[in-house]
């Protein structure tokens, strides 16, 4: 009996130093990988922090939610390719565009806004391309003008999005889509895996059943999906015919009550003219990594003509090859204002440098106006941004909130000549964890136009003063500091 005793004392002796040996193991591997390809500092240390404290946890959450597995494989698929041949030869080169076109605007345009140009030359691959025309499209109308468009499709139809709800307008999409189906166009439906699910039964068999092609970005199922929660889809895109294109924060789900009452509000934006062609681009790239299928031929990359004055550049973000480049333009357009910076975001937990260049543009004297809801539709990203606004409000910015129907519209015009929209918002998530689309415009009239919509809601708003943004008992104050130190994955 003290012999067996002994000898399960040895064994469970031995287990334990080999399971000490593994876990030592796994936190040598974590340090190394967290070293070796974090390229945030902070990150890193908090990182570290975490995995010495606390070695199992640590390691499991940082396999988690700490590497980032799609940057390697997207980098390694050569999509660029396939549809050069398709576009006019000038199109493929970028360098000749970035060139050209840069020293093709108008002579009267400021110095600043040409430094702002040659400085998104140097950032983005895509060109900046003249003769698009854009129109906004405020709450439901963007729903109005996006099923016009599919009806009026000949040839194909791309539709990205994050959240595609199995609700009224969801299914409405889907008929449409149907017919489009039914009359020979060809069509392909992209929908964020995630954002697939926040409704239920989700759209996928409505989509299967009317036998519309479609694909679920990042696709697995639970629990496995969640160490991809932090690689989503954000996208929102759609072009017909290769033309006529469509992007903003506008996820495809009803935005009023049954009752007739407004329960969101968003912006959304119609483009036609050339840049359609970057629009179907980014799809195309999107679609064949999800699906393994090329888009090629006319019908997708047609030839297109000019249909406006204004000057746009596709701005694509993820954390592939296109890491940060949404904050570099949004930090180039700071660095370059010197009259007014105007911002309307649902989310506000911007990274310590983006803050710094807000802070610095108001003591320079720079309007610099931030418009975000006074109550959020998530309850601890409100907390964090409560911890936060106070930093830009110490520097002279001024932050408007506004109460009612929350407004999910992600704008920012500068000196109202430069326009930023499409689905980014200003945290960490949208710069370096999900996949966005933006696009940065330069044309006086559409600025015009978004800063009268702009300051229509800040006039209805209430300024938040510095006094408000650090008052509140020390419980709600603590409660808001804690939650901003998870901002960098909120």
């Amino acid at each position: 009996m003290t012999d067996l005793l002994e000898k399960l004392h040895i064994s469970a002796v031995l287990l334990a130093e080999i399971a000490i040996l593994f876990l030592v193991l796994l936190s040598a591997w974590a340090i190394v990988h967290l070293i070796m390809y974090k390229r945030d500092s902070r990150s890193a240390a908090s990182w570290l922090a975490l995995i010495i404290l606390s070695p199992l946890f640590g390691v499991v959450l940082y396999y988690l939610f700490g590497i980032n597995r799609i940057q390697k494989k997207a980098s390694q698929l050569k999509r660029d390719r396939f549809f050069l041949s398709w576009l006019k030869p000038e199109l493929g080169d970028t360098e000749y565009i970035r060139k050209r076109i840069s020293y093709a605007l108008p002579r009267k345009m400021p110095h600043n806004i040409l430094d702002l140009i040659r400085s998104g030359d140097a950032v983005l691959a895509s060109p900046l391309i003249s003769g698009n025309s854009v129109t906004v499209l405020e709450n439901e109308s963007a729903f109005y003008a996006m099923i016009r468009a599919i009806r009026r499709a000949k040839k194909t139809i791309s539709l990205q999005t994050y959240i595609f709800d199995n609700d009224r307008t969801g299914r409405a999409f889907v008929y449409e889509l149907e017919d489009a189906v039914k009359r020979g166009v060809d069509v392909r439906v992209l929908i964020d895996n995630v954002g697939a699910y926040y409704s239920k039964p989700h759209i996928g068999g409505l989509l299967r059943e009317r036998r519309i092609p479609h694909a679920f970005f990042m696709k697995a199922m639970l629990p496995s999906n969640l160490v991809f929660y932090n690689l989503r889809s954000h996208r929102k895109i759609m072009v017909v015919d290769g033309y006529s294109a469509f992007t903003g924060g506008v996820n495809i789900r009803e935005q009023s009550e049954a009752g007739g009452n407004t329960k969101l509000k968003d912006t959304h934006f119609m483009f036609k003219g050339p840049i359609a062609g970057e629009f179907q681009k980014i799809f195309a790239e999107d679609w064949e990594f999800t699906a393994h299928e090329r888009l090629e031929g006319r019908g997708w990359f047609p030839k297109i003509t000019k249909k406006g004055n204004v000057y746009a550049r596709a701005v694509p973000g993820g954390p592939d090859r296109n890491l940060e480049k949404n904050m570099w333009v949004m930090m180039n357009a700071i660095a370059n204002a010197r009259k007014s910076i105007h911002i309307q975001t649902p989310y506000f937990l911007p990274d310590p440098q983006v803050i710094s260049a807000l802070s610095l543009a108001a003591l320079q004297g720079i309007d610099v106006k931030i418009l975000i809801p006074r109550k959020g539709n998530l309850k601890y990203v409100q907390w964090a941004m409560d911890g936060t606004i106070w930093r830009v409000i110490e520097k002279g910015c001024r932050v408007f909130r506004y109460d009612g129907v929350f407004d999910h519209s992600k704008i920012m015009t500068v000196d109202g000549l430069w326009s930023y929209v499409g689905s980014s918002n200003w945290d960490a998530r949208s710069m370096r964890l999900n996949f966005e689309f933006d696009v940065e415009c330069y044309n006086k009239d559409l600025a015009k136009e978004l800063n009268r919509i702009f300051l229509a809601k800040v006039s209805a708003s209430r300024e938040m003063t510095l006094l408000e943004s650090r008052s509140g008992s020390f419980m709600k104050r603590f409660r808001n500091n804690f939650a901003r130190l998870f901002s960098p994955y909120l």
